[in-house]
């Protein structure tokens, strides 16, 4: 899915609760994955998700990944290990 305005082709998108507050994130085949904040009524700009190496996305996997009761995300991505973005 080619996401218009800001050069995205989106592979995966999802949402969670990080620091309380609501965030989906589009994993971009393209270029820096991005990360939008909810504000209450709709989504604010675009932020580069704060994982190093968060490029050329395959896909976006949220797990209970070190089993603390709060969702991680794990970004699979080309030609390199995953990345892991923990919530603690």
């Amino acid at each position: 899915m080619h996401i218009g305005g800001i050069g995205a082709r989106a592979v995966d998108v999802v949402t969670m609760t990080v620091d309380g507050a609501r965030r989906s994130i589009l994993g971009n085949e393209n270029g820096f994955d991005l990360m939008f904040t909810w504000n209450g009524s709709a989504y604010g700009n675009a932020s580069p998700l704060p994982v190093r190496g968060s490029f050329h996305t395959r896909g976006l996997h949220v797990a209970d990944l070190d089993l603390d009761g709060d969702l991680d995300l794990a970004v699979l991505r080309r030609s390199t290990h995953p990345a892991v973005l923990r919530a603690d």
